[in-house]
């Protein structure tokens, strides 16, 4: 199984360190370059302009941030309703399914995400409608050809906190190894002591954060 190399590229808070293609001398990329709108996956070779007088024609799906991540499927034409709602989606795909993606173009308008394995054809292409300003997928080849992976490269210190934030304010002294186990166990992945510890220091400022807030406006309600 040939994999890709790369090196860490902030993105946002939202998702931590994403990682993007190494750039040299080479000659051409190593991903496949028919996975923009023109691959030979898509129906139209150049969407945007096929479909720019009738994006507004057809109902299209419309992904649900608060009810679709835990089962998230992708279509042709699914909308967004902007790019750190994709991201998360693409994430949450890509860990259920065990397996590594890499956003090799990551901007605000345009998005463009391949499977971390070189022999897998599995890809999704996000972009902006015109005249609007939500996001849809115009090509997107949704089985993997690679093989399921313990080891995930996607499965981030940030989304593990917020995965376990409610446990850990009802059980702030969780042992690291039992707080390890129980995420291994639960996504069928492997995260090292490193991660769970960076998740529980996250999830515990976030809940003093949250209790501080909580604090500042009950005073505020009792002295008005």
């Amino acid at each position: 199984m040939k994999m890709m190399f790369f090196k860490k590229k902030w993105v946002d808070d939202q998702t931590e360190w994403t990682w993007v293609k190494e750039t040299g001398n080479e000659a051409a990329p190593d991903w496949p370059t028919n996975v923009e709108l023109d691959s030979k996956y898509s129906e139209c070779k150049d969407y945007a302009k096929c479909n720019s007088d009738h994006e507004g024609d057809k109902n299209w799906l419309e992904f649900n941030a608060a009810t679709d991540m835990a089962d998230t499927k992708f279509e042709i034409g699914m909308l967004f309703t902007d790019c750190k709602v994709f991201r998360a989606a693409v994430r949450e795909h890509s860990i259920l399914q065990k397996r590594d993606v890499v956003f090799i173009r990551n901007k605000a308008l345009k998005l463009k995400v391949v499977c971390g394995d070189l022999d897998c054809e599995w890809m999704i292409y996000d972009s902006k409608m015109q005249h609007k300003n939500t996001l849809q997928v115009k090509t997107y080849v949704g089985e993997h050809t690679c093989t399921q992976l313990w080891e995930n490269l996607t499965v981030k210190s940030t989304w593990i906190s917020k995965k376990y934030v409610e446990t850990l304010k009802t059980n702030p002294h969780w042992p690291i190894s039992s707080f390890k186990k129980t995420v291994e166990k639960d996504y069928n992945t492997w995260v090292s002591r490193q991660q769970v510890y960076r998740a529980k220091d996250k999830a515990l400022k976030l809940i003093e954060a949250l209790s501080m807030n909580n604090i500042q406006e009950f005073g505020i309600i009792v002295k008005n």
